[in-house]
């Protein structure tokens, strides 16, 4: 099973996209650590379709958010270094 629950603080306007057959937002939450108060996350999200649409509408920099998904691990090189991503894709 592949589910998460994350609550933080949105970090820079949304980034949507139009795609050709949906629309697509990516932004990144700040997450307080919950024994380490002096430290913090920060995890990218990314939602589609009306979920996107939603959030554009209603959420913006600095709002709180609490979203469940999926985690989706990848990887991409870039001047010859493999580096690896770790994104939520928000179901709710």
């Amino acid at each position: 099973m592949n589910s998460i629950i994350i609550s933080g603080n949105i970090v820079r306007d949304n980034d949507v996209k139009d795609t050709a057959t949906t629309k697509v937002l990516k932004n990144t939450l700040a997450v307080k650590r919950e024994f380490k108060k002096d430290e913090t996350d920060f995890v990218n999200y990314t939602a589609f379709g009306k979920t996107a649409e939603l959030l554009e509408k209603y959420t913006q920099k600095g709002s709180k958010l609490l979203i469940q998904g999926r985690l989706q691990i990848g990887s991409y090189e870039k001047d010859g270094i493999k580096r690896s991503t770790a994104d939520v894709i928000v179901e709710n």
